[in-house]
């Protein structure tokens, strides 16, 4: 219901996108933040006057911190997925992998450009790095988890909650995955501090590369095509 309420108001706001004369930037990061911003001062609410707080979820220990080490296999499986996925597409026909590649590359939330400000790129990165994470680990980790898991089981309280965090990617494969071994060490740790650090570091690095693409072309434009998968797909396969 959370999600639904944050949609519909993005929903209207759009639709008053032009008497608010706003540009499509502004508009797009007043919607960008409007999707997590509401959510988190829902649950806020939700909980006033309970005997939880959502400061809870900053507590840490050594161990926990220990486990943010995991962004670094979890980047390296969210690539490889979507490399085999388009090697394996290939094989049976190439305009489906071409389009399942085109559909991965043309996905923008935000447009970057020359007229992009630096308020604009900071503005970007909070809602990308900082606040997206700590707003979808609290919902699909934190609440979905303990919800499904209680009402059905932990094992599947991660698959469909992974799922649906899949789904609402760019990417549905690589963030199933992601979202899976995200469930298992908020089940391990039995905190959202792991987690939430690791889903940051992760969205930090890849705002960033995008950030520095558009701003110094490294050429990553070049695996938009799938050419580049097929000729290297042993380090995919590796």
């Amino acid at each position: 219901s959370i999600l639904i309420l944050s949609i519909i108001t993005i929903v209207i706001f759009l639709v008053l996108q032009d008497r608010l004369n706003l540009s499509d930037a502004w508009a797009s990061l007043i919607s960008g933040y409007a999707l997590y911003i509401i959510p988190l001062a829902l649950i806020i609410w939700i909980l006033r006057g309970t005997k939880y707080s959502i400061t809870a979820i900053f507590e840490r220990d050594s161990a926990e911190i220990s486990q943010i080490a995991m962004v670094i296999p979890l980047l390296t499986i969210s690539i490889s997925v979507v490399w085999m996925i388009v090697f394996i597409l290939n094989l049976f026909d190439v305009e489906t992998a071409e389009s399942y590649l085109n559909w991965i590359s043309n996905i923008e939330i935000f447009e970057l450009g020359p007229e992009t400000s630096l308020l604009q790129y900071a503005l970007i990165f909070g809602n990308i790095a900082i606040l997206a994470p700590l707003v979808e680990e609290i919902i699909f980790r934190g609440i979905m988890i303990e919800r499904l898991g209680a009402k059905y089981s932990y094992g599947w309280a991660i698959g469909i909650s992974s799922v649906i965090f899949g789904l609402l990617h760019a990417n549905p494969s690589g963030a199933f995955i992601f979202g899976v071994f995200l469930s298992l060490i908020y089940l391990k740790t039995e905190s959202l501090t792991a987690p939430i650090l690791i889903h940051i570091t992760n969205n930090a690095f890849a705002t960033n590369m995008m950030f520095a693409d558009e701003k110094f072309s490294f050429g990553f434009g070049n695996w938009e095509t799938v050419e580049p998968y097929i000729t290297n797909a042993w380090i995919g396969i590796l």
